[in-house]
């Protein structure tokens, strides 16, 4: 499962239990240009590739890797960063 923030989230708290929630295969992303360090669970989930605001996973029994673009709510300070 992969939770982004929205429009009445703060970006900090969002990612505050991302170690934690990734342990049970949440990916929390609160800012446009979050990382998520490449990891695997024994489940069958794994992190194959990341950049700012890209994830490649590896799910189980699936060909082909699902890419994400994360995509957070930014606002229009955040926008301007860009």
């Amino acid at each position: 499962m992969v939770a982004i923030a929205g429009n009445h989230d703060s970006p900090e708290r969002i990612e505050a239990p991302d170690p934690l929630a990734r342990e049970c295969g949440i990916i929390l992303a609160g800012f446009p240009y979050t990382h998520v360090v490449p990891f695997a669970l024994t489940k069958g989930i794994e992190v194959t590739k990341s950049t700012a605001g890209f994830i490649e996973l590896k799910l189980l029994n699936c060909a082909y890797p699902l890419r994400l673009l994360l995509t957070p709510y930014a606002n229009e300070y955040r926008l301007k960063t860009f």
